[in-house]
């Protein structure tokens, strides 16, 4: 509650933010308090945010509660995995240079963005044989399944592999097929902490995205080439931080997310939105799900996010963070 936020132990580090753009009110580290802890695992903090005092910090062990997903299994390589993953690294690069940067899939610039280059692998482009690549048969064959069910949205529902259109009225693959094709196909192995900064380092993000957050002003925000100013005065959030980064998430987090994390990330979203289709309250009831007033729909948690994303260490030590205001509901006690 609000009047439990910033009280305490938590005084100096929460701070309580009204209700905008969909996102309920709730209870937020403040930027200092994330730079502070965020420094326990980036050096880079302390160097972008030099006016927080960082010599009282505590570093804390970082937890994060862990909960379990779907087996991997072998694979050899299949269509899946390059349509599936590869298409979606491609296509989160927002020019040509990261486009045609060294990266986990080879890209291309397209006629209108950035698409992998399906002719440097097996399976793909002139050399796919739709009717015996074993994960490209499976998914038309699912498909098809779906498709005879299309008549009623009860029995399409009813189908672990299928889910009904409401717009198109039609009965669609699900994404809990489609995570299980990756499971399937495209299975990856588990990271250390050290390789997950070593291919994947936020420092960098992390650090700009602190020091922006501190500026208020716009001559200030605008004088650094890695911040911009944007207010808004119908949020509460812009209105008192007005500065952001320049650039947007770094590719190295998107690339994280889609190479090994994408068929977790899929089966969650599509679990909670097919098993808790109007049932508000069960769908908060499951900690991977969470209830989405703006459109009346069951999305997965950032518990569950946390959880997938464990791995990593600045990701986790940025949701640990993030624990230290969130179960506070009450304004009057945040950031007291």
């Amino acid at each position: 509650t609000e009047a439990l936020c910033g009280v305490g132990d938590t005084a100096d580090k929460c701070e309580w933010l009204e209700a905008s753009s969909g996102d309920e009110a709730g209870c937020f580290a403040t930027p200092a308090y994330a730079a502070q802890q965020m420094s326990c695992e980036c050096d880079a903090v302390k160097t972008a945010v030099p006016s927080v005092d960082y010599s009282n910090v505590v570093c804390a062990t970082p937890n994060v509660e862990f909960i379990s997903w779907n087996d991997e299994v072998t694979r050899d390589d299949a269509w899946a995995c390059p349509a599936l993953i590869g298409g979606q690294v491609c296509g989160s690069k927002s020019s040509v240079d990261t486009c045609e940067a060294e990266s986990a899939y080879s890209c291309a610039v397209g006629s209108d963005a950035c698409e992998l280059d399906v002719y440097k692998y097996e399976n793909m482009g002139w050399s796919l044989d739709t009717a015996t690549e074993p994960s490209r048969q499976k998914l038309n064959d699912t498909a098809t399944a779906c498709d005879t069910y299309a008549s009623s949205k009860t029995s399409c529902n009813a189908q672990f592999d299928c889910i009904y259109n409401d717009d198109d009225k039609t009965c669609d693959l699900s994404g809990l097929f489609v995570a299980s094709l990756l499971y399937e196909y495209c299975p990856t192995k588990d990271l250390t902490g050290e390789e997950y900064v070593e291919k994947f380092d936020l420092c960098p993000w992390i650090a700009a995205s602190l020091k922006c957050s501190l500026l208020t002003t716009s001559a200030a925000c605008n004088a650094d080439s890695d911040c911009t100013y944007f207010l808004d005065a119908t949020d509460p959030e812009s209105s008192k931080y007005p500065c952001a980064p320049a650039d947007g998430l770094p590719s190295e987090f998107t690339d994280m997310l889609t190479i090994y994390h994408v068929a977790d990330l899929t089966y969650n979203g599509a679990f909670c939105e097919k098993t808790y289709d109007s049932e508000e309250s069960a769908c908060d009831a499951d900690k991977r799900c969470e209830w989405d007033d703006s459109d009346d729909t069951c999305g997965m948690s950032d518990d569950a996010v946390a959880s997938i994303l464990r791995g990593h260490p600045h990701s986790l030590r940025r949701s640990t963070i993030a624990e230290t205001c969130e179960t506070i509901e009450t304004e009057a006690l945040c950031g007291v």
